[in-house]
């Protein structure tokens, strides 16, 4: 576990909060982090990531077990507002355009923190977009 800055601000729907409002009352957080092209038109985003996002739709299962979720990117905002809004995500987005890794950074990849009181760990990160599946074929 590598301890992460819990109070790094990021951009949401209600402005900027702190990392460790993602948690809600959960000491468990999977964020997806979301490739982001800039100006790019929904049809034009990373469909590796457009596909990722809509896995957890429905985070209710996560929930029970004390786990919370989000999706972050580097997007601005209001960019970020109007696909999220267009495509009907149901889960959490956020802004962390600007910010260094952990929170920010590289994009593409599946984390987990974990929160014990104020205090924020980083507890797993998958790299090279680890969490795609490979595309199979379907029989005729």
């Amino acid at each position: 576990m590598v301890e992460v800055d819990g109070g790094v601000e990021v951009i949401g729907p209600d402005g900027a909060v702190p990392v460790t409002t993602l948690f809600g009352d959960n000491d468990e957080l999977i964020v997806y982090q979301q490739m982001w092209y800039d100006g790019a038109p929904h049809q034009g985003k990373c469909e590796g990531c457009t596909t990722a996002a809509w896995q957890p739709d429905d985070s209710v299962y996560l929930a029970a077990r004390g786990v919370s979720f989000a999706i972050l990117t580097v997007g601005e905002w209001s960019e970020v507002e109007r696909i999220v809004d267009f495509m009907g995500y149901r889960a959490p987005w956020y802004s962390v355009r600007g910010l260094d890794v952990p929170i920010g950074g590289a994009m593409g990849n599946l984390q987990c923190y974990l929160r014990r009181g104020d205090r924020v760990f980083l507890t797993y990160s998958t790299t090279g977009r680890g969490i795609e599946g490979e595309a199979v074929p379907r029989a005729p």
